[in-house]
């Protein structure tokens, strides 16, 4: 009988991360060894957060995963969305797919959760306009900048004003909405 020590660790259910980074190692067929060659991990790191051993990596590490697959910290960590909604929000908001194929650029590195989030969207009164469309997903693209540069700036010696800063503006906001 083995030691207690020696007994593997097993992980009944991956994590959200270990999900979303196989997932989109799959669709840019990228191994273990290109996605360390990306982010300047070592390949163990990237394999251990694939099978779910490290569910909640120092914030440096999921940076450098995010950069090197160029998507944003939040579309690692984001929960899927059912099947069955998926299916709804496209019948419902059926212009978004218009707006995608007449915008291409304009959806660079969005990852499926980005997507589903859009077509999830509505309008006054219902679906989205044409203009609606483009209006959230720039909206969206520029709330994926601020947060970039706001997690930069969260590392420097400038971070401890832009925290006080912004719990100042949440208390704010908090204040007259409540």
């Amino acid at each position: 009988m083995p030691s207690e020590r020696n007994v593997p660790i097993v992980v009944e259910r991956r994590g959200v991360l270990s999900e979303n980074l196989s997932r989109w190692m799959e669709n840019a067929k990228l191994s273990p060894r290109e996605v360390a060659e990306r982010t300047g991990l070592e390949e163990t790191i990237v394999c251990d957060v694939l099978r779910g051993e490290i569910p909640r990596p120092l914030l440096g590490v999921l940076d450098r995963l995010a950069r090197g697959l160029k998507v944003d910290r939040d579309t690692l960590l984001s929960t899927a969305v059912p099947a069955s909604r998926r299916s709804f929000d496209r019948r419902t908001n059926p212009i978004v797919a218009e707006v995608i194929a007449a915008h291409p650029r304009l959806f660079d590195d969005w990852a499926p959760a980005d997507y589903d989030e859009l077509y999830s969207r509505f309008g006054t009164g219902g679906e989205l306009t044409y203009v609606g469309v483009l209006a959230c997903a720039r909206a969206m693209n520029r709330r994926r900048e601020l947060c970039a540069k706001l997690a930069l700036l969260l590392e420097t010696d400038h971070a401890e004003g832009i925290v006080r800063t912004i719990e100042q503006a949440y208390e704010l906001n908090s204040a007259s909405v409540f």
